[in-house]
């Protein structure tokens, strides 16, 4: 009788994929890097992926929009305090 196959290991959390992640700006850029990559890798790295981060993609993809990553304060006619 033939052992049956051992249970595959989980993917190592690619760097890569985390930084398309993060920078991801829209749902667009999250299809993109799915289509880039296999869906096992993506889900090993999206745990590692800063929360408000992960927040902030569902709701761009909610509400169909974007996310601006480099904006601060003084975009928004503030001071910055720091």
């Amino acid at each position: 009788m033939l052992s049956p196959s051992p249970p595959s290991l989980p993917s190592a959390p690619d760097p890569q994929i985390l930084l398309e992640l993060c920078s991801a700006r829209n749902s667009a850029d999250v299809r993109a890097i799915q289509q880039r990559h296999e869906a096992n890798a993506i889900n090993a790295t999206w745990a590692l992926v800063p929360p408000i981060q992960r927040y902030a993609l569902l709701f761009a993809r909610a509400f169909q929009g974007d996310i601006f990553h480099d904006l601060d304060a003084s975009d928004f006619g503030e001071s910055d305090p720091l």
